[in-house]
């Protein structure tokens, strides 16, 4: 997919259509190749549905970059990051707290400070 002649636009509808599986398994490596597709449109829109609606929350946090790198920094997609601070994951508030900090945006400072002030619970 690096060779822009490979990216056909059937072959992103399928990769969309995988993106959206419920498997990690099936999802993450469709969302990988879909990074090649720089700036389309879609695949952003993608990019941010995953980000607020995908039920893996590994496939949400990795979307914070994902749409960054995509979007090549867009200051417009900032909105959806401040967003997914509020997602029930930890691990997605604080990729989008980490992402929103790289752009120069600390709306989500506090998000980390509370993270990084809880007592730590030891689950063997």
């Amino acid at each position: 997919m690096t060779d822009s002649k490979n990216r056909a636009p059937e072959i992103k509808v399928r990769l969309i259509a995988l993106s959206k599986h419920k498997s990690y398994l099936m999802s993450d490596p469709a969302f990988d190749v879909l990074m090649e597709f720089k700036g389309d449109p879609d695949v952003r829109a993608t990019f941010v549905d995953a980000l607020h609606n995908h039920p893996d929350e590994s496939i949400r946090g990795k979307s914070t970059g994902r749409l960054l790198v995509n979007t090549n920094r867009d200051i417009t997609v900032l909105p959806e990051l401040r967003k997914a601070l509020g997602d029930p994951s930890e691990f997605v508030r604080v990729r989008a707290a980490q992402d929103l900090g790289r752009m120069g945006d600390y709306s989500g400072l506090e998000v980390l400070k509370k993270i990084l002030s809880e007592t730590p619970v030891h689950d063997p």
